[in-house]
């Protein structure tokens, strides 16, 4: 197993604590690779819908630290498909009480997404939702996720420094649940976990360097998926617009 040990069950997952933390995890070699191929996104039957963090800033500016905003601004988690229609929502307007909730994130992902199960539904979100154990925890239940993943979640595994990646470098480990993380060098960095992505598969693209020369690099196919079909909560948006009514204020 290359991830940190984690129960199998459902109930033991959904209760693991999965808040950002500087813990890694070194895995053993493992070759084995049992993963669902993501060409199933062909088929008609599928569904590829996004979910994506809203803040409604009632502040006189956006506050550029992600967590002051949802501490002052009402937040609203929105499940949106392809073609641009809401699906479900989740409205956060601060903690209650004195209790601080852990794993908020997650949370909202498994409430959304409580519908979708075992109904052959693809999941896209960004890192801030996107952790170890709730990907494995969709994939148990049928959902294949996809989500870029900031390195210093929990129950990831340790890579090489980054200063040791070139352009078009990438690397990856698998676990027994086919949940894969791929790490691939751009210009920068980019991180990713899948639940149902084979971590070997690879698109060429051209990159120009300063000079102007072009050259082709290796680009994980995962990230090619993720780019395409994270525009579900963008596409919601141009809908408000089109049938938005003006609103005016009077001093």
């Amino acid at each position: 197993m290359l991830f940190e040990d984690l129960p199998s069950d459902d109930e033991s997952l959904s209760s693991i604590d999965d808040t950002d933390d500087d813990e890694t995890y070194v895995p053993e070699p493992n070759n084995n690779i049992l993963v669902m191929e993501s060409d199933l996104e062909s088929d008609e039957n599928v569904e590829i819908l996004n979910i994506e963090e809203n803040v409604t800033y009632i502040l006189p500016s956006p506050q550029k630290n992600r967590s002051s905003n949802r501490r002052k601004n009402p937040t609203i988690e929105t499940l949106a498909d392809k073609h641009g229609y809401l699906w479900n929502f989740d409205v956060y307007t601060g903690k209650s009480g004195d209790t601080t909730e852990k794993n908020l994130s997650a949370r909202v992902v498994k409430n959304l997404s409580a519908p979708l199960q075992n109904k052959n539904y693809f999941l896209y979100f960004d890192n801030y939702f996107t952790s170890y154990p709730l990907i494995t925890y969709l994939k148990l239940n049928g959902i294949y996720a996809c989500g870029t993943v900031n390195m210093t979640r929990k129950h990831l595994p340790k890579f090489k420094d980054d200063k040791l990646f070139k352009q078009g470098d990438y690397d990856w480990r698998i676990d027994q649940f086919s949940t894969s993380i791929i790490r691939w060098k751009d210009k920068r960095m980019v991180s990713l976990l899948s639940n149902f992505h084979d971590p070997r598969n690879t698109e060429n693209v051209q990159r120009r360097a300063k000079d102007g020369t072009v050259s082709t690099i290796p680009c994980p196919k995962v990230l090619k998926d993720y780019n395409q079909n994270m525009n579900c909560v963008d596409k919601l948006d141009q809908n408000k617009k089109s049938c938005q009514i003006d609103r005016k204020s009077h001093k």
